[in-house]
């Protein structure tokens, strides 16, 4: 069943457009990211939906309910929409039962439903407790327990993580992530933040500039990206521009041999490769090594604890990135000379359409 529909909606300010055209879906119990980098457009969708903001043009659709057209506007109190925001908004005066079940009015079964979201939320057994005495995460647990608790037909949350210490971001996600899932509520999550979006959500909505450029599940948004913008904005990439002939698989490029997807064989006119650091071996100069591997010099290397990334310097192009699982038996410094190769399946795009997005950085294949 579909909770949301967003059909065609625009929404500017003045002369500048903040929603141009966008359509978006939303099955009942889906969670969905937007994700996009700032003044893209994605605190504006959520305005829209919740009520806050009127479009322009276009139809918003909530559980079959037509809550938004140009010059119809249900107000958000009649919407049953609840908002998650940055910084939790909890009331000072009330304790943490009394927020949570601030919207719950005073219905039989009010205090069995505060305690089963502050259960969900892991925070069971503190709702005597003032916002004031819990850290910023707890707070933030507290705001996604009000917002389930009087089980609205879609969660909005805006960006609630972004002002928590990394330390704590990640299990938070995952606690709501999972009240989420277990309250069977439908959500929809605004982010600038890759991680987040990818590790949360079932369908990830990629947006710029008001448009929303390619809307599909975390793996194939990263691994198949719908042009060289979305490839570089969600994780680190590289673009090669390669030389061959249109049917064959295997091309040249400054890392020497690309093999391209199976259904981008017939690319022709030297199409550009997408290739992820991870999809790069590395091994010291002088060791076994493919014969199309190329030489070059640790530049720099990003040490994460779990992971490296290693930047290359590749002569005669620009630096070249290996993300490598932490092993002190392959570790190799600054300094040291190496030999690179991409190994795995490529995708790529038409010379002309990489050359139209902003921002591409090509590496430069040899003249």
């Amino acid at each position: 069943m579909t909770a949301v529909e967003i059909v065609q909606v625009g929404k500017s300010y003045g002369d500048v457009v903040a929603l141009d055209s966008v359509d978006l879906t939303l099955d009942t119990g889906e969670f969905v990211a937007v994700l996009g980098p700032s003044g893209c457009g994605k605190t504006t969708l959520l305005r829209c939906i919740a009520g806050f903001e009127r479009i322009d043009h276009g139809r918003i659709t909530l559980g079959g309910r037509v809550v938004t057209l140009p010059g119809v506007h249900m107000p958000p109190h009649r919407r049953h929409v609840t908002v998650v925001p940055q910084d939790g908004a909890l009331f000072p005066h009330l304790s943490v039962a009394d927020n949570v079940g601030y919207g719950l009015g005073r219905g039989r079964g009010k205090t069995a439903r505060v305690e089963e979201c502050l259960e969900l939320v892991g925070l069971g057994g503190l709702g005597a407790r003032m916002p004031h005495e819990l850290s910023g995460g707890q707070q933030q647990r507290v705001a996604v327990a009000r917002a389930l608790a009087p089980h609205p037909p879609l969660v909005l949350l805006d960006e609630p993580f972004s002002a928590l210490d990394a330390s704590l971001r990640t299990g938070l996600r995952e606690d709501v992530r999972r009240a989420l899932a277990e309250d069977g509520a439908t959500a929809l999550l605004v982010t600038h933040d890759q991680g987040e979006a990818l590790s949360m959500a079932h369908r990830v909505a990629v947006m710029r500039d008001g448009r929303i450029h390619q809307f599909d599940t975390p793996a194939e948004v990263y691994r198949h990206p719908v042009d060289s913008w979305v490839a570089q904005f969600v994780g680190e990439a590289m673009l090669l521009p390669l030389e061959g002939p249109a049917g064959h698989a295997e091309r040249m490029s400054r890392l020497g041999v690309v093999r391209l997807r199976p259904d981008l064989v017939d690319l022709a006119g030297g199409p550009t490769a997408l290739v992820r650091p991870e999809q790069v071996r590395i091994v010291r100069a002088g060791t076994l090594a493919p014969g199309h591997a190329v030489p070059g010099r640790v530049a720099q290397i990003a040490y994460h604890g779990h992971d490296a990334l290693i930047t290359v310097d590749v002569p005669g192009s620009q630096t070249a990135m290996v993300r490598v699982i932490d092993d002190p038996v392959t570790a190799v410094e600054p300094g040291d000379d190496v030999r690179l190769w991409v190994e795995g399946d490529c995708t790529a795009y038409p010379a002309e359409a990489v050359a139209a997005e902003s921002g591409a950085t090509p590496l430069p294949v040899v003249g």
